[in-house]
Order: C-alpha cells, then sequence, then structure tokens
C-alpha cells in the first residue's frame, strides 16, 4: 500500500483520467493504510493516515458538492478516525465525538434513497450507536 500510495502521488500531476485514478488510489491506499495500522494496534500512526483522508476528502466534496459518494466516503473516513481515539480519555472522547458528528452530518445530507441503502444505513447506525455509547 505504501508503493500504491508513492505512486498515486506521481500520477496526480498527469492528464486528468489518469489523476483523477491515481488520487482514487492514493484516498483507497490511505484508507487501507490506516485500517492495517488499527488492527496492528498502532492507533496514532492510523489517526495521522485517516485525517490525511479526510483532508483529501474534503477537498473532494468542495469541489463536488452533489456528489454523494465523496461524502459517504468522507463520512466514513470521519468513522475511521473516531476509531483511533481513546473513549476514556476526556480529548480524546471529544474528538472522537466530533468526528462520529461530522460522520452523521454528512450522511444527513445524503438523498433519502442513498441514506435507505443497507451499507449505508448500517454504517450509520454503527455511527450513531458508538457515539451515544460515548456521551454516556
Amino acid at each position: 500500500y505504501a508503493q500504491l500510495l508513492e505512486l498515486a502521488r506521481s500520477l496526480q500531476a498527469s492528464p486528468p483520467p489518469i489523476s483523477e485514478e491515481a488520487a482514487a488510489a492514493r484516498l483507497a491506499a490511505l484508507a487501507a493504510l490506516g485500517r492495517i495500522q488499527l488492527s496492528q494496534r498502532q492507533p496514532e500512526a492510523a489517526l495521522v493516515l485517516f485525517r490525511e483522508e479526510i483532508k483529501l476528502r474534503e477537498q473532494n466534496v468542495r469541489l463536488r458538492p452533489d456528489d454523494t459518494d465523496a461524502k459517504a466516503a468522507l463520512a466514513f473516513a470521519y468513522a475511521a478516525a473516531s476509531e483511533c481515539l481513546d473513549p476514556a480519555v476526556e480529548t480524546s472522547r471529544a474528538l472522537a465525538v466530533f468526528y462520529l458528528e461530522q460522520a452523521l452530518a454528512l450522511i444527513g445530507q445524503l438523498p433519502t434513497d442513498i441514506r435507505e441503502r443497507p451499507d449505508i444505513a448500517d454504517k450509520a447506525a454503527a455511527f450513531l450507536s458508538s457515539l451515544e455509547s460515548m456521551e454516556r
């Protein structure tokens, strides 16, 4: 994934179709690397990767505010970042709550038919459940 990430960065200066594929590959690589770091119990490293992914996905949403897939992907990135934070630590819990609220707000902006898709609805329910458990 790290090599793919580096290749994707280098291809972003290419013609539009290639650069769009490279940008998508870079985002996928960041998300995958973050998940790997999280599974290896390295939440700080994972959070760095997820924050980079969030930054890039926020740019995508600003450029294409009507792109429902981009909003959903950003919501998933926010939720992934929240998983890196320790709810036992007040400042970490507050940031995790913020990330989950952002994820739910983005899902709330999606059209009803997209919001009700099983994959989106299930994740939104999981985000809400995590948020509720942190706020207790």
